[in-house]
């Protein structure tokens, strides 16, 4: 039976579930949009239902060992003396492995797929064996040689996680039918999200809960979740043997060189670059700065980010219809503009609340950005594989760029003057996307679907 209900002044039938607190309201919520992720779309064949599913677990236990590593581990080694040099260099040299190992992945997927498979699950387990690794030398050694050591495991730990890349996308290929695969990424997406949402605040309260074992705890539930969600890929592998053959191609040197796709192609890329460029010389110090100057406690931080995470996917479907209806280049125009207040916002916080309205807008104002960029980048060069990876590898050298910019910035002008100059690379970037050749025939061919008329937009 149903819950009891009772009858509103407007004559609608309310549950009693309309008269819980607004918390347990948004827990109930929050639960069912999980139940929704968890449900492969019935259009897939039952025999490959279950490896799906526990692909999709597999996404949210990596998910949350993920963002608890990646959101306190700068904190652990701002307790262990680092200076703003080193952060940025934690940051920057986990940038650079990351794309070496990217680059490299492309080679590694033109191997037999027994060899590809084993090296890819070997990497995945030693990348979460480094959190384990991380906990041990903070127990064990003085605060020195754990700096040291920390930046050389967290830059193998990006290497290897930027390895594995390709059994991802195979998987998720071969798993999936073509006419549902667009529908279980989402609901994988959403699941990841959700789990993110419940690891962050929980590991900050575990973290805050003791000066000694606090950090050592956090990064133990960090590896439990990485090696758990390891076990489940090997099932899923073992679940999905004989569905499996898709093997991707080696991406040639050639189809590195952004001009190998045109001018257009190019100029987003250079954009694109020094866009990234401004954005990593404040990014990798945020939480840094939450502690250090907003005297926040580890679970505030926990908390702040979730609240980006929260916002990003309450509003996630609203961006997508958004962006179907806008076109792309007008949504990530608008939001660029918008974005560069963001670091002047924290520059003028004084206290780690603020935060909260800061990362409630920044979560949509990111989610709609990123959406609107992965569709341009697709419509700038449809059918080219090789060009994703082009502009993911200028992403991740100008993180590695700006991190370390950032970092030196920091140790000579504080945090004031490079949210200024964070802002200000964000708004050059911002003014020049406006002048760049983004409008594709797509765009005119999504706009004749959905009025049904021919030519370009008008909006």
């Amino acid at each position: 039976m149903g819950p009891q209900g009772f009858r509103a002044a407007d004559g609608r039938r309310e549950t009693l579930f309309h008269t819980y607190p607004r918390p347990i309201r948004f827990i109930r919520q929050l639960w069912l949009s999980l139940q929704v992720a968890l449900t492969p779309p019935p259009t897939i064949p039952p025999q490959q239902a279950k490896p799906l599913q526990l692909l999709l677990f597999n996404g949210m236990l990596d998910s949350a060992g993920d963002y608890i590593a990646l959101t306190f581990v700068p904190l652990l080694a701002l307790t262990l003396g680092a200076s703003y040099w080193q952060l940025g260099l934690l940051a920057g040299a986990a940038s650079l492995s990351g794309a070496v190992g990217f680059l490299l992945a492309s080679r590694l997927s033109a191997l037999p797929r027994r060899i590809t498979r084993g090296v890819t699950l070997s990497a995945i387990g030693l990348s979460r064996s480094t959190y384990l690794i991380i906990v041990v030398i903070s127990l064990w050694l003085p605060p020195p040689t754990v700096l040291s050591m920390l930046i050389s495991l967290w830059a193998l730990r990006a290497f290897l996680s930027n390895l594995t890349y390709p059994l991802w996308v195979a998987l998720a290929a071969d798993l999936a039918p073509k006419h549902a695969r667009g529908a279980y990424l989402h609901n994988r997406n959403d699941a990841m999200n959700v789990a993110a949402i419940i690891a962050l605040p929980l590991a900050g309260a575990i973290i805050r809960s003791s000066e000694t074992w606090g950090y050592p705890a956090g990064l133990t539930a960090a590896f439990l979740a990485g090696i758990a969600g390891f076990f489940l890929l090997i099932r899923t592998l073992h679940l999905s043997h004989g569905l499996t053959r898709t093997r991707w191609a080696a991406t040639s040197r050639s189809s590195l060189d952004p001009r190998a796709y045109g001018r257009p192609f190019l100029i987003f890329c250079l954009i694109g670059f020094l866009w990234n460029l401004s954005l990593q010389i404040t990014r990798p110090f945020l939480n840094v700065y939450l502690v250090v100057g907003l005297g926040a406690t580890a679970l505030g931080v926990g908390v702040l980010a979730t609240i980006s995470q929260l916002v990003s996917f309450a509003s996630s479907h609203l961006i997508t219809d958004v962006v179907r209806y806008r076109s792309p280049g007008w949504v990530m125009r608008m939001t660029s503009l918008l974005i560069p207040f963001i670091p002047w916002g924290w520059m003028l916080a004084t206290a780690s609340w603020h935060i909260a309205i800061l990362n409630g807008i920044s979560g949509i104002l990111w989610v709609a950005y990123n959406m609107a960029t992965m569709h341009t980048l697709m419509r700038l060069t449809p059918s080219r594989p090789g060009a994703a990876m082009t502009y993911q590898a200028m992403i991740f050298l100008s993180t590695s760029i700006g991190a370390l910019a950032g970092g030196a910035m920091l140790e000579h002008m504080g945090f004031k003057p490079a949210f200024v100059i964070s802002g200000a690379g964000r708004l050059l970037a911002a003014l020049l996307l406006w002048s760049a050749p983004l409008s594709t025939v797509n765009e005119g061919s999504d706009h004749a679907e959905r009025t049904g008329e021919g030519g370009e937009s008008k909006r």
